[in-house]
């Protein structure tokens, strides 16, 4: 575990289930619903049989059941989660986040047994997304310090660095190739680079605010796809290796995160009106929408094993769970 040379509290999540509900399903809940740590990443498990949650307080296993009951907790050195992700082999649960204006760490975890084999310290802010290469080979990272890195598997050294934005690098892609990265910024582009050489191939201008979240289609016949979410209200669609936006969706509040579901066929975004809207990304119209909270939702995600059964976090510990219709 690496030592950042400054103290940060040792987080441990300690949250039970109550019997609070939202449509139907449990919510995360302590005496004190406004003390609750928001929820700010959450992740299936490869076999779809459990539910990784990250906040304030840590990390959570829970199981993927109506009831979302608790498994196992897992501690991690850092003050804050704001990404979770498995490894393409589904031997490594990745925890990112850190201290804000500090320290971006990344945890790695030994999946299924639950062991933190090591932390490392890799950025000088928060690392708010990491995402692995197809093939698993490298890993890359989306910063507050307005880098992304992309490393090799088991290397705590970057191979190459993107230093090209000017403002937090919230979301990052990586396409199918294992070559091209896309990474989005407070600074309303996205920009392409090349995962090997850190050259950067093109900037898109396209959105008027921040770039909250990004999401790479799942592999489709024709140009690589990526999504992009943004505080200018449209989920916009992209064939980054052409420099092409496609087309775009208007959305009545800001979306969040965002994640492909149903095989890639449709956009599901978590929105700060606490609606959670599947997008058509043909027709770039809503088809489903689900009113989960009255507050801000940050992360969603989809069972790989069950299509449609989705996970939303948000604020003051809202946890939930819900089946959209195929």
């Amino acid at each position: 575990m690496s030592d950042s040379g400054f103290s940060r509290r040792r987080c441990l999540a300690t949250l039970m289930v109550s019997g609070a509900a939202i449509n139907g399903w449990p919510l995360a809940s302590c005496a004190d619903p406004a003390s609750r740590p928001h929820i700010t990443a959450t992740v299936f498990s490869p076999d779809g049989k459990f539910v990784i949650v990250g906040s304030q307080a840590g990390v959570e296993v829970r199981e993927a059941n109506p009831q979302l009951s608790l498994k196992n907790t897992f501690t991690v050195d850092m003050d804050s989660v704001h990404d979770l992700c498995f490894s393409p082999d589904g031997r490594w649960l990745v925890v990112a986040g850190g201290s804000p204006s500090e320290a971006g760490e990344v945890a790695w975890i030994r999946w299924p047994e639950g062991k933190l084999d090591h932390q490392v310290t890799v950025h000088d802010d928060v690392v708010h997304q990491v995402v692995f290469s197809p093939d698993g080979s490298q890993w890359v990272t989306a910063s507050g310090d307005e880098v992304c890195s992309v490393f090799r598997v088991n290397e705590s050294k970057p191979i190459t660095r993107f230093t090209e934005h000017s403002r937090a690098v919230l979301g990052v892609a990586m396409l199918p190739d294992g070559e091209t990265v896309v990474s989005g910024s407070r600074d309303e582009t996205l920009r392409v680079w090349n995962a090997s050489s850190g050259e950067s191939i093109r900037t898109l201008h396209n959105h008027s605010r921040d770039v909250m979240a990004l999401a790479c289609q799942p592999s489709q016949s024709g140009l690589p796809v990526v999504a992009s979410a943004s505080a200018d209200l449209t989920i916009r669609f992209w064939q980054p290796t052409i420099g092409r936006m496609v087309r775009f969706a208007k959305l009545p509040s800001t979306p969040l995160a965002i994640a492909w579901v149903q095989a890639g066929k449709l956009l599901a975004a978590a929105c700060d009106d606490g609606s959670l809207r599947l997008i058509d990304p043909i027709k770039v119209s809503i088809v489903q929408s689900l009113s989960v909270s009255d507050d801000w939702l940050f992360c969603t995600a989809e069972n790989p094993r069950q299509p449609g059964q989705m996970v939303v976090g948000g604020t003051y510990g809202a946890l939930s769970s819900h089946q959209f219709k195929s």
